[in-house]
């Protein structure tokens, strides 16, 4: 039997890059995991307080030295960031947040993701929230195939879902393809993702493969 590879996982360092930047002794290494854990939680109970949604973030990337961390944080939507001074809450928040560390600065920089729909992540998403508005998969596939047929730096797409969709008896796979798609090869700039989305029908799998053009 063949065994199932991430493709993020299988291309990191490739393609791909780390989501977290340090070096600890293994003493210190669970310790430091679990702060990068509570603090991308933090972020998102944050901006799920300030926008009543937890969807816009895409990746939170956090780079740790000595005396200082560097926290990146990629958004889909960049909307009312002054308005409501987000970012000087933001800092507030993780300077609270990281109280009992002493002498150690902080920099936080938001960064919008400019083409959204290149993004594995934003397309499962967006899946999502139009499956649970009852609309069917197939006019939502319809949609993104056209798309990505006018974006030029997109290769081939592929959608999988599986489950009981269309509130069928019996749960089966559904496949979506279009343009190229090389998963075999290592150099190949693919983004995927994979979600379980909740319906009245079930629990339904979803996994979105992007090729983007090098």
């Amino acid at each position: 039997m063949g065994t199932k590879a991430n493709p993020i996982s299988h291309r990191l360092v490739i393609t791909e890059n780390y989501n977290s930047f340090w070096f600890f002794n293994k003493k210190d290494y669970s310790i430091n995991l679990k702060e990068d854990e509570k603090l991308r939680n933090c972020i998102t109970s944050f901006f799920n307080t300030i926008y009543k949604s937890t969807n816009i973030i895409e990746g939170i990337i956090i780079k740790r030295k000595i005396n200082f961390i560097k926290i990146q944080i990629k958004v889909f939507t960049y909307l009312k960031l002054r308005k409501f001074n987000i970012k000087q809450k933001l800092r507030k928040t993780i300077f609270n947040f990281s109280k009992n560390k002493k002498n150690i600065r902080i920099g936080v920089t938001i960064l919008k993701i400019a083409k959204p729909y290149e993004n594995a992540n934003f397309i499962t998403r967006y899946i999502e929230f139009q499956l649970k508005n009852r609309i069917s998969f197939g006019k939502i596939s319809w949609k993104i195939l056209n798309l990505v047929e006018k974006n030029t730096n997109i290769e081939g797409i592929q959608i999988k879902i599986s489950g009981r969709l269309y509130g069928k008896e019996r749960a089966f796979v559904k496949w979506t393809r279009e343009g190229s798609l090389p998963l075999h090869t290592i150099k190949a700039n693919v983004d995927y993702c994979s979600k379980s989305i909740k319906t009245r029908c079930g629990m339904l799998g979803l996994k979105v493969w992007i090729v983007k053009k090098k």
